[in-house]
Order: C-alpha cells, then sequence, then structure tokens
C-alpha cells in the first residue's frame, strides 16, 4: 500500500504529512511541510482527501514538532482505523484486510492481516491458495496437514478430507488401488480406469509391476 498524504488542520497552522501505518496501532506521520508550531488541542484533528477520515489526536499525542523534515509516531485509537474501508472499525472487524480469512488466523500462521494480496498466495506448494487453505480448515505452511502422504490441494481436487489421514488407506473407486496409490501413480481416485484403456488401474499397475519382479528373481 502507497503511504498517502494527509493535511493536518489546528488551531495554529496548516501543514501537510505523510502517513505511515504499522500493524502494532501506530502511526508515524513525516512532514512535508510545516507551517507553524502545533501543539494539541481539542481542536486538532488529521484529515485525508480534505476533510474526509478525521482522526482526532486531542488524546492520542501531546505535542508535535515544530520543523519541516521531522516526524513522530504514536498510537492510535483502534475504534478509528478502518483499514479495508467496509464502515468496521479495526476493534469490531474480524478481518480487517476483507481477503476471506480472520485477523486471528492470520496472525496464527504469520500472514499480514492488513495485506488482502496473501490471500492468493500458496506458501507451501500443495495447490492451495492462502484463502482456500483457510476455507478447508486446512494448514498453509504444511501441505499435508493430516500427515497421510496426500497432499491438501490433490485431496481437495478429489473431494477427500485433507484433515482425515484414514482416507488414504480407501479405494474410492474400488479398482484396487487405495487413494495413497492412486496418488502415487498419478491416478483418478474416483475413476478405475483413469486413462481409459480398458485396463483398470490396479491391474494395470500390476502388469507394469510383473516385469520388475521378474527380472529381479531371474536375477537372483
Amino acid at each position: 500500500m502507497d503511504n498517502p498524504t494527509w493535511n493536518m488542520q489546528g488551531s495554529q497552522a496548516f501543514n501537510q504529512f505523510q502517513a505511515v501505518l504499522y500493524q502494532d496501532g501506530t502511526i508515524q506521520f513525516n512532514y512535508l511541510e510545516f507551517a507553524d508550531t502545533l501543539a494539541s488541542d481539542s481542536g486538532s484533528g488529521i484529515s485525508r482527501g480534505g476533510g474526509l477520515e478525521v482522526i482526532d489526536l486531542s488524546q492520542s499525542v501531546a505535542a508535535v514538532p515544530t520543523l519541516a523534515g521531522h516526524s513522530f509516531r504514536f498510537n492510535v485509537d483502534e475504534p478509528v482505523l478502518d483499514i479495508d474501508g467496509d464502515g468496521l472499525p479495526n476493534a469490531e472487524d474480524p478481518d480487517d484486510d476483507n481477503d476471506g480469512m480472520s485477523d486471528v488466523w492470520e496472525d496464527t500462521y504469520n500472514l499480514d492481516p492488513l495485506n488482502a494480496a496473501d490471500a492468493t498466495l500458496d506458501g507451501d506448494d500443495d495447490g492451495l491458495s492462502n484463502l482456500n487453505e483457510y476455507l478447508a480448515g486446512t494448514t498453509p505452511d504444511n501441505p499435508d496437514s493430516d500427515g497421510d502422504g496426500l497432499i491438501d490441494g490433490w485431496e481437495v481436487n478429489y473431494s477427500l478430507n485433507p484433515l482425515d489421514a484414514a482416507d488414504a488407506a480407501l479405494d474410492s473407486d474400488s479398482d484396487g488401488l487405495t487413494n495413497l496409490q492412486e496418488f502415487q501413480q498419478g491416478t483418478d481416485p474416483w475413476d478405475t480406469d483413469s486413462d481409459d484403456d480398458g485396463i483398470e488401474d490396479g491391474q494395470e499397475m500390476i502388469i507394469n509391476i510383473l516385469p520388475i519382479i521378474n527380472s529381479l528373481l531371474l536375477s537372483d
């Protein structure tokens, strides 16, 4: 997010700042222009875009530096902040950046609750975006959430349960291969004949393995 330019209007001066918002709930203002000394008072405030998004500084800052080029940083009352502009202050908004993932979940997995772009990332390369991990209940930093040998994206794609390790041993299409074997062979766990050659996947695997077994027996 680009740092916006804000105007500050008080009882003694009109000033211009660049504002930097931090995740810890503080804002740092870097002075671009400074007209005069301005101490905090009940009439002071910061507005963006000619009077929009006013933040009252009367309870937040004791005094403002008097020279251009200086900066100050202070806590902003949480109810004032509304990062995603949805009308809910951050203190009441379970999803500050409105990316579909709750702030608590993002914090738990070291994502950025103030950056909606991380919803489309796939940090563990399992074929699921962070948002899809959140919706599926899987972990965005582990490609195999239930530890069954099947990556989460594959399980979700084939309507298996990425949170139930037991489904790896099932034979969903009754072709003689478990779901884990289907994953390892690159076949479809819901299609008995994945390549449509008239031979079921389980039989085909046996046919492919027999020459290897025979060569091993002959070599002994």
